[in-house]
């Protein structure tokens, strides 16, 4: 501000009158990078300096007022009726919505916004309303569009049950690879998940099992006592609601060898899944390898 002039007849600049000013840092001039070439520099940090000092702003607000014991008025997501979808989908709500009154003050917004969300609902049949009765779920509609994702190993048919052995569940950080594929930054937190799949005394399978840990963070209460997805449905509310898979033949290594008591360059089927929300945010990755000819896999 030193370096320029006011523009106005007063002969003052906003720094003059503001109550607190800030300094944004920025370099005079705003633009920051010198292109080879390019008398004049480019790249204005203005714009992001400012949002990042008007979100930490408010995020201090936001503190200060749970200190003084007050909830701060948060605006909820624009996407109100996705959220709510995403709860008919994974059984969040049995067979109808919550009352209007009573979303809108979860969500903090007009009931009115609430009503244009459901609206968008009845309008592509996923909900109906009932006049004096309330708001209720088309199942009928919705298995049309959605069924339950089952997990890899559902996918297998075999005339002897297939049982699970859970033989690691650790937290882990995302490298290269997994971040690639899960659409994640390096170093995000995962949970890892490693089973072995048994017909009796007979291992038939290993699988290891990468969830995001932004969403699942907390995997104590999986077990050995039913498929993982409806574990996660259970605990978290939601699972994974589609997958792209891969499938391929390949030949076994040392390490599966041993974990499946059979000789090394043995062949195996390979599947690699990546599955994720209705949002697209990858909610797991997943390679599994199966053997025994007894077992087909419904595509």
């Amino acid at each position: 501000a030193a370096r320029v002039t006011s523009r106005h007849s007063s002969g003052k600049l906003l720094v003059d009158i503001a109550d607190i000013t800030i300094d944004n840092q920025c370099d005079y001039g705003d633009a920051a990078v010198s292109l080879p070439g390019l008398a004049q520099k480019a790249a204005p940090l203005s714009t992001i300096m400012g949002a990042t000092i008007a979100n930490s702003l408010v995020l201090r607000i936001c503190e200060l007022m749970q200190q003084q014991q007050r909830t701060p008025p948060i605006l909820a997501s624009a996407n109100i009726d996705g959220i709510i979808l995403q709860r008919i989908i994974t059984f969040t709500y049995d067979d109808k919505l919550p009352g209007e009154l009573l979303l809108a003050d979860e969500f903090k917004v007009a009931r009115g916004t609430i009503k244009q969300a459901i609206d968008s609902l009845v309008s592509i049949g996923m909900v109906y309303r009932e006049q004096g009765k309330g708001t209720f779920i088309n199942r009928d509609a919705l298995h049309k569009h959605y069924t339950d994702l089952p997990e890899a190993l559902v996918a297998f048919n075999s005339a002897t049950p297939v049982d699970v052995e859970i033989l690691s569940l650790l937290s882990t950080m995302a490298n290269q690879e997994l971040a690639e594929r899960m659409g994640l930054d390096l170093g995000s937190q995962l949970m890892r998940l490693e089973r072995l799949f048994m017909q009796g005394e007979k291992a038939v399978g290993h699988a290891v099992t990468y969830l995001n840990g932004r969403v699942y963070n907390d995997l104590s209460h999986v077990d050995n006592s039913g498929p993982l997805y409806e574990q996660l449905r259970e605990t978290f509310g939601y699972s994974p609601t589609k997958a792209e898979e891969r499938y391929l033949p390949v030949i076994c290594d040392a390490k599966l060898a041993n974990l499946l008591n059979i000789a090394q360059g043995c062949a195996l089927f390979r599947i690699e899944r990546t599955a994720s929300n209705l949002d697209d945010v990858v909610l797991e990755y997943s390679i599994t390898h199966m053997q025994d000819a007894a077992l087909s896999l419904q595509i």
